[in-house]
Formats: C-alpha cells, sequence, structure tokens
C-alpha cells in the first residue's frame, strides 16, 4: 500500500495573517496511476465522443462557455487554417494569449494536433 502525507501551507485573514497547515493522508494500493495507452490527441477524441455536450471551458470575464465539442471544431478550425497557409509540423509559431477561451482552444490544438 503506498502513502502519501502532504501539508499545504496558506495564509488566511482568519488566523491573522499567519500560514495556517493542513495536513491530509493519502493512502492506495496502487503505487502510481494507470497509463493511458493512447495518445492525448485520441483520448481527447474519447472524451469527445462520450462528453462533447459537457462543458470544457469557462471564461467568465469573456462570459463565455465551450463546450469540448465546440472546443474540438474550434481546435480542428486553426490547425487546418495554420495548414490552409502552409505551418507544417516542426515549424515554429509564437503564441501570445491571456487567460481566455482562446488559450483552450490553442492548447488543444498543440496537444492534439502537432503532438501527434
Amino acid at each position: 500500500m503506498g502513502r502519501f502525507t502532504a501539508e499545504i501551507r496558506s495564509q488566511t485573514a482568519k488566523n491573522g495573517g499567519r500560514p495556517a497547515i493542513r495536513r491530509f493522508k493519502l493512502e492506495t494500493d496502487a503505487i502510481q496511476p494507470p497509463l493511458v495507452n493512447q495518445t492525448v490527441g485520441e483520448h481527447f477524441q474519447g472524451i469527445v465522443s462520450e462528453h462533447g455536450d459537457r462543458i470544457a471551458v469557462i471564461s467568465r470575464h469573456q462570459n463565455t462557455k465551450l463546450t469540448y465539442e465546440k472546443l474540438d471544431r474550434d481546435s480542428n478550425a486553426l490547425a487546418c487554417g495554420l495548414a490552409n497557409i502552409g505551418v507544417k509540423k516542426g515549424d515554429r509559431v509564437a503564441v501570445m494569449l491571456g487567460n481566455n477561451v482562446e488559450y483552450a482552444t490553442v492548447m488543444v490544438l498543440i496537444r492534439c494536433h502537432v503532438m501527434n
């Protein structure tokens, strides 16, 4: 049986800004989590197939939600657009994005299209 003990230290206003220490233990029969025998893209496609209508990304400041299906469609469209202008595997493409739905779309593109 594997054992894991961790401490989380955080400052809270409740204790006058002093570090609050929380300890927890996790005991499990598994020494390591099981590996998935798929690429990231294959795994993502399985999630899209099973849960395509579920929310994958929420951006409050953009007032936008993306389902797994929409995230998949958007990343595929971006991949096709890049391919149409001549970008191919191994090329470098600069991306500068903040914390938004477009960032999530680019990350899916990189993990599912470029790395496979």
